[in-house]
C-alpha cells in the first residue's frame, strides 16, 4: 500500500501544496469569521508560512481548528486523486529469445535393428518426442514412428520393381513418394501427393547439411552436431524449424530422406 501510494503522492504533491496555501490564505481573508490572535508559525507539507494577524472582535480560529481544516482539504485532494488515477496497463511479455525449435535426430536408431522401441527424435530442451517401433532388420519394409501411443509417421518400402521407392504416410494419410537416388545422383526425388504441401530441399543432402523451403521461404535447416572436437565421429544431427511451422511434416521429410540415403560413412 505504501509503495503504491508514494508515486501517487509525488505526482500530486504540487497540487496538494497549492491547495494548502489556498486554504491558509482563505482563512486570513475571511477575518470577519476567523482570525489568528498573534504571530503564528504554521508548518505543513514542508512549507513554513508566517502570518501576522491583528486581533479583532470576531471569533478566533484555534490551531487545532486550522489543522483540521487543512487536513480535510488535503484529504479531499488525495481522495479525488486516488479515485481518478489511471489504471496501469499490463506489461507486455518479454520477447522470445529465438524463433527456432531444435529437434535432435538419432540417425543410428533409424538404421540399426531393435527389438524394443527406441527414441528417434527429441525436441530440445524438452517437448516433442518420437519413438521408432521394434524392427528385426536394419532396412525393414515398414518403419513406424510413434508419438506417445499414436502412429504419426510411416515409411513403407515398395515390392519387387518398386523397391527403390518409399511411401510416406503422415498421420495415416498418403503424403509423399520418395524415389531413392540412382548411381551418380546426390539426392532422392520427392513427389508430394498434394502440391500445396510441397517442400523443397537445397544443399548437401549426402552430408546431411541442407535446408528445407516452403514456397521459396526457409522453414528449416539440418546440420550435424559433433562432440567437443571436430575429429570425433558424428553422433546426431539437428533439425531447426520455425516455431510457427508444424514440425511433424518436416521431421517426416527428414526421416524419409535419411531412410532413402542410408547410413553415413562417418
Amino acid at each position: 500500500m505504501v509503495e503504491s501510494f508514494s508515486p501517487l503522492y509525488s505526482s500530486f504533491r504540487p497540487k496538494i501544496l497549492t491547495v494548502s496555501w489556498t486554504a491558509t490564505f482563505a482563512a486570513v481573508l475571511f477575518e470577519d469569521y476567523h482570525t489568528f490572535d498573534s504571530l503564528q508559525r504554521l508548518d505543513f507539507s514542508c512549507v513554513t508560512v508566517d502570518i501576522e494577524c491583528r486581533r479583532h472582535n470576531a471569533p478566533t480560529m484555534t490551531h487545532s481548528s486550522y489543522l483540521l481544516l487543512s487536513a480535510l482539504v488535503t484529504g479531499g485532494v488525495l481522495l479525488v486523486a486516488w479515485t481518478s488515477r489511471k489504471p496501469v496497463p499490463p506489461s507486455s511479455p518479454p520477447p522470445e529469445a529465438t524463433r527456432w525449435k531444435r529437434f535432435r535426430i538419432h540417425f543410428g536408431a533409424l538404421h540399426n535393428p531393435s527389438l524394443e522401441p527406441v527414441t528417434l527424435v527429441t525436441e530440445e530442451p524438452n517437448g516433442l518426442k518420437l519413438v521408432a517401433g521394434p524392427r528385426a532388420q536394419s532396412t525393414p519394409r515398414r518403419l513406424t514412428v510413434f508419438k506417445g501411443q499414436d502412429r504419426v509417421i510411416e515409411i513403407v518400402r515398395g515390392f519387387l520393381f518398386f523397391r527403390d521407392r518409399l511411401q510416406v504416410l503422415l498421420t495415416g494419410k498418403d503424403w509423399l513418394q520418395v524415389r531413392l537416388p540412382r548411381p551418380g545422383e546426390k539426392r532422392p526425388q520427392l513427389n508430394f501427393v498434394t502440391p500445396g504441401n510441397a517442400l523443397e530441399i537445397q544443399g548437401n543432402v549426402a552430408d546431411r547439411e541442407f535446408e528445407v523451403k516452403k514456397q521459396g521461404r526457409l522453414v528449416a535447416s539440418i546440420s550435424w552436431q559433433r562432440g567437443e572436437r571436430e575429429s570425433l565421429p558424428r553422433k546426431d544431427y539437428v533439425l531447426e524449424s520455425l516455431k510457427g511451422e508444424d514440425p511433424l511434416p518436416l521431421l517426416a521429410l527428414v526421416l524419409a530422406v535419411e531412410a532413402s540415403m542410408g547410413p553415413t560413412k562417418s
